[in-house]
């Protein structure tokens, strides 16, 4: 799917989508137990927003009522403003695309991509033209006799955009569509959806538990958790600043710090953790004497063997762990006063041969943590 458009211009089959959707106090119970707990949300025409969570945390329930295969137990589900709470789910015009793609066996790559179109007897000009700008916007033009067992799994997933986008969906919904693929070829097609996404401009509402699909195509990020939206907003936004302890751990790993602040110092505040003094920038400060907790990601440490100079923050430690990952060095370091910390270093930044045992120091500036909620 990479690749420009070519003269033919497979993007026209889309018109300007729809695409505005909105939760307005949705809830879905089932019995006692609350799937979903009277969440809002708004998703902009043309928009990536991914539902990141935790299994059982509510985001496909979330999704299937978007489809309108679950119907919710209270709240509106808003397209353009229009509620589609209890609009079927053939009369929304949206798409989906499962994990398991749910082709089918018997019938070719044109035949897979022109059933929705059969379906809405569409004429057969029409079908002949419209599967032709599908297959070509991924890519698949030359495979479109083949059969989906003479596919690959990556070939069988483009095949199964194609047939969801083939009918001009207002929105197109995605329910962990990468997870039956191996990582190296889960890594190829995240950055050929997001291609595609980019250039057909079609909403996408997507499910995954997987925080680097997340990261890596996403306009804004829906955390969910026990069925409410813990924090919604860019990737990196949220990466850099977590608001809670449940979102810094579950968006990669962080390091947990718990101090009482001291007072304030140049630019935040200070905080002590077993005797040693530390400092954080911040631009509100907590009251001294209370409580703080901070969130560090490991690549935001430094690691030697001889104690940084130039480091606001610093620790002594020894290596108890390390690993070699080709492209960084992973490291666990116990510390007297800051417990275990992981730390993450480039391969080609590092200046010294790891060794279990081995005593280094860590360093890190003002800003590398930040403070979130313990949740």
């Amino acid at each position: 799917m990479q690749g420009t458009a070519t003269a033919t211009n497979p993007t026209s089959i889309h018109r300007a989508a729809a695409g505005g959707l909105a939760f307005r106090g949705v809830s879905k119970h089932y019995g006692i137990v609350r799937a979903v707990d009277g969440v809002d949300l708004e998703v902009a025409r043309g928009e990536f927003l991914t539902l990141l969570g935790p299994s059982g945390s509510g985001k496909t329930t979330m999704l299937m009522m978007i489809a309108g295969f679950t119907t919710p137990s209270a709240g509106e589900i808003l397209l353009d403003g229009k509620a589609i709470t209890h609009l079927p789910p053939e009369k929304r015009n949206f798409g989906m695309v499962f994990q398991g793609y749910a082709l089918f066996p018997h019938l070719s790559v044109f035949d897979n991509v022109a059933f929705p179109l059969k379906v809405r007897r569409r004429p057969a000009e029409d079908i002949k033209r419209e599967v032709g700008r599908a297959l070509e916007l991924v890519q698949l033009t030359p495979l479109a006799d083949r059969m989906p067992r003479q596919l690959s799994g990556g070939q069988q997933q483009r095949v199964a955009l194609a047939r969801s986008l083939v009918f001009t969906p207002d929105v197109l919904l995605l329910d962990e569509p990468l997870g039956a693929l191996d990582r190296k070829l889960r890594t190829e097609v995240q950055i050929e959806l997001k291609q595609l996404h980019e250039r057909i401009r079609t909403t996408f509402v997507y499910v995954t538990h997987d925080q680097e699909e997340a990261l890596s195509m996403s306009d804004r990020i829906a955390i969910v958790r026990d069925g409410r939206f813990v924090q919604i907003g860019r990737p990196a936004d949220l990466y850099e600043r977590p608001a809670t302890r449940f979102v810094a751990g579950f968006l990669g790993e962080s390091n947990f710090i718990k101090g009482r602040v001291s007072g304030a110092a140049e630019g935040g505040f200070a905080y002590a953790v077993n005797g040693e003094t530390f400092r954080q920038k911040a631009a509100s400060i907590p009251a001294a004497g209370g409580e703080v907790l901070l969130a560090m990601r490991p690549e935001k440490i430094a690691i030697a063997a001889d104690a940084p100079s130039t480091a606001i923050n610093r620790a002594q430690g020894r290596v108890t762990s390390w690993n070699y990952f080709g492209s960084d060095f992973h490291f666990t370091v116990a510390t007297a006063s800051l417990g275990q910390l992981a730390v993450r270093c480039p391969a080609w930044r590092m200046k010294l041969e790891p060794k279990n045992e081995m005593q280094v120091w860590l360093g890190w500036d003002a800003d590398a943590a930040v403070v979130v909620t313990d949740d």
